[in-house]
């Protein structure tokens, strides 16, 4: 003691102070908190629990008061939930509480935490549990987590693991900041100390990078002597230089490797300049061959002996080794630059339309249409190209040579392919046919789309494959054998075959190919199929099932206005008008115009916005476009496949709903007028509808 006369007793530990030695802090001899086990100290819980009973009870009634189950808030306010407040609700009953704490020592045991973490999250949940209470809700609002100071993702984890956690009330929240440590500023960097260039010790190569006697790479063969020991270069003749098993040092290993197998002859090697290994040097192949030069396409020259190019060997060469452009090829690949950023490319497909455009320019030049074929054999060559966008740029430039076979129409392909299966006096009668229903036959009339005739063929195909093995010629065939035909299927596949068979063997007859027709006075009784109705949970769940707005707009224009699906892909962007609410579809004389209700019209404009949004240079005019389609020049309409999913997703098809809602409008009113200007039917079809919905109607009364 410093004055051991003047002080009195106290009630405090004796403290010894003795100079020369650094005072430490005064600490009981007895903690009765802790106890000590293996791997250090361990808090004594029940302990704790006896002070905590003794002293005030903690359940401040200002924090976090319980309201009434079920109770909703007037004004949503953010909470701050610091973790220092939770002392004043340790002793609050919490519902689910003890539940969770398993679940939180299972967690801190899996990411290896600490007891402290692990009390300190134990914390946070009955803090966040009290918010729960606060808000009246059963679970925790998923929202309320953010307003946590710490162990934000621990809790939310835990939380979904014992099922006590909510959705978010308000999804676009934002989440409250975190306060941050002030950033502290960033020591400026030490400038790099530049060494002089020297000459390595054992490759003499002169550079800057060499730190003491040798270049890194030559150390590192320094620091192996089991793969490389010490010896004499079989090439160079130097010595005290580590060597590889074939008894050559790195510099002359990497003069082979440059100058080739030629130079381990000369035992002499080049200085290298500003790098610890020498540049690449042209061989005598290089040499030897000569610098490319272009072969552009002279105009209004004629081709001798029409061959496909062969792109390979100018596709692996380097853009540097490449012709230079002329001033008419630069100049259109500044206008493709303009047109690849007015419409908004994406980086990749610029970048693969460029390097393809580069290529047909240095070699074809710009002076003469470049050949369809040529794009596309090109981009055989190398997967990194793209062709259809390089020929949607050039064709209308008059840029583009088309290649009459790829320009053939998809459905024409199919159908010379099915006639090529048949026998060949068979396959011409067959062909005469088609040049009929193409109106190009003795009689003049309209002709008929490929694709109709193309599903014309698919159905008799058959039959006729199995009449080519009993029979040479078409003139054969009787009506026994029409009628047989016809037997093999049942329902409408039948009447399809009857359909398109008297249509061929008039046709023939017509053509004066065969003598008579034996579908003449042949009659099909017709098939009346009443359309399913469609189970109401199906149609509820069809839309919710759809996740973009042009597959809600779709879905409205077929379960609302029932439109085919032929029809709405062919809609055109000019037909829809917002301001009138009204959508016309078909052309010609008599168009159908549809009223847009207040659900399909905001619909449809969700999709225009979308639309806009996503391509704002769009050159289609269709109303419905995708990605594959809105920068085509060809202006082709969206596949079916796009939309064909959308019912699928429920079971059902896109023929079954819009059958359903017209079966439906039958109903309510059975007039067929109603229909026909309702929905744009002609008059058949209106009619087998009220029949189908009020049979009772047209039932034949007996004379």
């Amino acid at each position: 003691m410093t004055d051991p006369e003047g002080t009195r007793p106290r009630d405090v530990q004796q403290l010894l102070v003795f100079y020369g030695i650094t005072p430490s802090v005064a600490q009981p001899l007895r903690k009765h908190s802790l106890r000590t086990v293996d791997g250090g100290r361990e808090r004594l819980r029940w302990l704790e629990q006896q002070r905590a009973a003794r002293g005030p009870e903690r359940d401040d009634p200002a924090v976090c008061p319980p309201a009434v189950p079920g109770q909703l808030a007037l004004f949503p306010a953010r909470r701050s939930l610091p973790l220092k407040i939770v002392p004043r609700i340790l002793n609050r009953p919490l519902r689910g509480y003890e539940d969770v704490v398993p679940i939180t020592a299972a967690y801190a045991a899996e990411n290896g935490y600490s007891k402290p973490w692990l009390r300190q999250l134990q914390q946070m949940v009955r803090l966040i549990l009290a918010v729960r209470d606060a808000e009246g809700c059963a679970l925790v609002p998923g929202d309320a987590i953010d307003d946590l100071q710490y162990y934000q993702v621990a809790v939310d984890e835990c939380l979904r693991r014992a099922g006590m956690l909510g959705p978010r009330r308000d999804p676009g929240r934002p989440r409250m900041s975190v306060r941050r440590r002030p950033a502290v500023e960033a020591r400026p960097p030490r400038p790099r100390r530049e060494t002089p260039a020297k000459s390595c010790a054992d490759c003499e190569a002169w550079t800057t990078g060499v730190h003491g006697a040798r270049c890194p790479a030559c150390r590192a063969w320094r620091a192996t002597p089991a793969l490389h020991p010490v010896g004499t270069c079989g090439r160079c003749r130097r010595t005290d230089l580590p060597v590889n098993a074939d008894q050559r040092c790195r510099g002359c290993l990497v003069a082979l490797a440059v100058w080739g197998p030629d130079a381990g002859a000369r035992p002499v090697t080049q200085l290298w300049l500003g790098a610890t290994r020498p540049p690449k040097a042209p061989s005598a192949a290089d040499h030897s061959e000569e610098a490319l030069t272009a072969h552009p396409l002279l105009a209004g020259q004629l081709t001798l002996f029409p061959t496909r190019r062969d792109w390979s060997a100018l596709v692996l060469r380097p853009t540097r080794e490449l012709p230079p452009l002329g001033e008419s090829a630069q100049a259109v690949m500044d206008e493709l630059a303009d047109v690849m950023r007015a419409q908004h490319w994406s980086e990749n497909t610029r970048r693969a339309a460029a390097a393809t455009m580069r290529v047909l320019l240095c070699w074809l030049g710009a002076d003469e249409a470049i050949p369809e074929q040529d794009v596309y054999d090109l981009v055989k060559c190398d997967s990194h190209l793209k062709a259809k966008r390089v020929v949607q740029f050039l064709e209308p430039r008059g840029l583009l040579a088309p290649d009459p076979e790829r320009r053939a129409d998809r459905d024409e392909r199919l159908i010379e392919e099915l006639l090529g299966k048949l026998p060949g006096p068979i396959a011409e009668e067959v062909r005469v046919w088609v040049q009929v229903l193409r109106g190009e036959g003795s009689r003049e009339h309209p002709p008929r789309a490929f694709l109709g005739i193309r599903r014309y063929l698919d159905a008799i195909h058959p039959t006729l494959m199995d009449w080519a093995g009993t029979v040479t010629s078409l003139r054969e065939i009787t009506t026994d054998g029409v009628t047989a035909a016809i037997a093999t299927r049942k329902g409408n596949p039948a009447r399809m075959i009857h359909v398109v068979l008297r249509s061929l063997f008039r046709a023939l007859r017509q053509e004066r190919v065969i003598f008579r027709d034996p579908t003449r006075g042949l009659v099909f009784p017709g098939i009346k199929i009443l359309p399913p109705s469609v189970p109401s949970d199906q149609l509820g769940g069809l839309l919710d099932g759809a996740r973009t707005a042009v597959e809600r707009f779709f879905i409205a224009l077929v379960a609302v206005h029932a439109l085919p699906g032929t029809t709405i892909r062919g809609l055109q962007l000019s037909w829809l008008d917002l301001s009138a609410g009204t959508l016309t579809t078909g052309a010609g004389l008599l168009p159908h115009v549809v009223l847009l209700e207040d659900f399909t019209h905001q619909l449809a404009a969700d999709w225009l916005t979308e639309r806009h949004r996503r391509w704002p240079a769009a050159i289609n005019p269709h109303l419905f476009i995708s990605q594959q389609s809105a920068l085509d020049t060809t202006c082709r309409p969206v596949s079916a496949t796009m939309f064909r999913k959308v019912f699928s997703r429920v079971g059902l098809t896109m023929e079954q709903v819009r059958q359903d809602r017209i079966l439906f409008e039958a109903r309510q009113h059975a007039d067929p007028l109603h229909l026909m200007r309702l929905f744009g039917l002609s008059d058949g079809p209106a009619m087998r509808y009220v029949t189908a919905a009020h049979p009772e109607r047209t039932m034949k009364l007996p004379r």
